[in-house]
């Protein structure tokens, strides 16, 4: 037993823990799945990681008309060299649910947020002496969230996506990484469309379940771009109807 849980820490820390071997300029978030079946729900997830936590909420404002809000907070420890970074998102959304006539439960969101990210690599600065390594700035979120999900009494089952556009804002700071000026790469990456899967179970008490989330982000824009790919997280969710 000692063994297999050794094996499925070592897993998830080769798989799922992020690890600053270059600036990152987007983390990806999980996705707030309210899985709404009826007006005036209230839902709460509080979700983290090794290296990031976030708390989402939605309210089913009519029986098909669903509202939900999204914070995120990304940290990268440093590294042996000093290296670290973090980010963070917040973001609103607005869409259409299936109430609980149909077995299986549909939303669709629309999207709108703002991030920013903060690198700090002074490792860079020993062949850069002229630049302090450090790059920060802002972006713009915006995007379409979609699901299909199966709500049980004590469990739920997900599949989710959502496609986004990240808009970047000029960044301040100078960092060089791997001989290019890490500003100058943000100008000309200044748009990126991203296209982030997930899958999403529950299982608990009627009102209150646990919750685990694997999610990816692929980029269409530019395979390479600096962000990380996939993430997992582990959470608390709850429901609460008002009526």
């Amino acid at each position: 037993m000692k063994i297999k849980i050794r094996f499925f820490k070592s897993f998830l820390i080769t798989n799922f823990i992020f690890i600053s071997c270059s600036p990152i300029y987007y983390s990806p978030n999980s996705q707030n799945i309210p899985l709404f079946t009826k007006e005036k729900e209230i839902t709460g997830t509080v979700a983290a990681s090794e290296n990031h936590f976030e708390a989402q909420t939605g309210y089913s404002a009519t029986k098909n008309i669903g509202l939900m809000a999204n914070f995120f907070n990304h940290n990268i420890k440093k590294d042996d060299q000093g290296d670290y970074g973090n980010g963070s998102i917040f973001e609103t959304g607005i869409g259409y649910y299936t109430n609980d006539s149909l077995k299986i439960l549909f939303g669709i969101y629309g999207l709108v947020g703002v991030g920013s990210f903060y690198n700090n690599f002074p490792s860079t600065k020993e062949t850069n002496p002229n630049s302090t390594g450090i790059l920060k700035g802002n972006f713009a979120r915006t995007g379409i969230q979609s699901y299909f999900g199966y709500k049980w009494k004590y469990a739920e089952a997900i599949l989710s996506t959502r496609i986004i556009n990240l808009n970047y804002g000029e960044a301040e700071g100078d960092l060089m990484w791997d001989y290019k000026n890490q500003k100058e790469y943000l100008r000309e990456e200044k748009s990126q469309f991203i296209f982030e899967p997930a899958i999403t179970v529950r299982a608990g008490i009627e009102n209150v379940k646990l919750q685990l989330q694997y999610f990816g982000s692929l980029n269409i824009s530019n395979k390479n771009f600096k962000q990380n790919e996939k993430g997992l997280t582990f959470g608390i969710h709850f429901t609460h109807n008002m009526n």
